[in-house]
């Protein structure tokens, strides 16, 4: 079984304090980064405060501007995430792993009900979020690092709020029911973006995605 790296050395196998300082600060942009998606969130649910900003400024504008800093957001993350030194918090079980597939699966599942006619759809009005939150929850399983917890930790309670929220909460009766045998077609989907996602994580990641693998993300 492989030891979790300890740090990212150079050819020399050392760092210099200015380098460990840089990688420790790359929690801030990470951190920073969940914690804007957070407001935005939260901005984007607060029906007057959203009414009044609409009303200044336009839909339009409202739009682009929110669109913006999700981007920007989501940048500060991703660029957090990969310069953040390797935290040693714990060392995931080899059995947590068997969970990562099935989980992914239903993940994957979720992502497909919301873009073809799913009966999963007057379940919840985007089953996309609960794809993010079940997905999220995978990764933790098998994470022992502080950078990938708070990441994975992060999107899966953003998820989880958006799914608690009274908008979301209201189950969308306008949605036909279909046959339960048609959600074959999600189902399949769901397999087909697992599979992408399997053979691609590691060009997209820079990780493995087998189970067997002991790196850590």
């Amino acid at each position: 079984m492989k030891s979790p790296p300890r740090s990212r050395t150079g050819l020399s196998g050392s760092k210099s304090a200015s380098e460990i300082d840089g990688d420790d600060r790359a929690m801030l942009p990470l951190t920073g980064g969940l914690l804007l998606l957070a407001l935005l969130q939260r901005l984007h649910s607060t029906g007057m405060l959203r009414s009044a900003l609409i009303g200044r400024y336009g839909v339009a504008p409202y739009r682009v501007g929110g669109a913006t800093l999700v981007i920007g957001a989501l940048a500060l993350v991703v660029a957090g995430k990969s310069d953040a030194a390797y935290h040693y918090v714990w060392l995931p079980p080899v059995w947590l792993h068997l969970f990562m597939l099935p989980l992914m699966f239903v993940a994957f599942v979720f992502v497909a009900a919301s873009l073809v006619p799913s009966n999963l759809r007057r379940l919840s009005r985007r089953p996309v979020l609960w794809g993010i939150a079940v997905g999220a929850t995978a990764h933790l399983l098998v994470t022992g690092d502080l950078a990938a917890m708070i990441l994975f930790g992060g999107l899966a309670l953003l998820a989880l709020l958006e799914i608690g929220s009274p908008k979301r909460r209201a189950i969308d009766h306008g949605v036909d029911r279909i046959p339960w045998a048609r959600e074959s077609l999600t189902v399949a989907i769901g397999g087909m973006l697992l599979i992408g996602f399997f053979y691609l994580h590691a060009e997209l990641f820079g990780v493995s995605a087998s189970m067997m693998d002991r790196h850590f993300m």
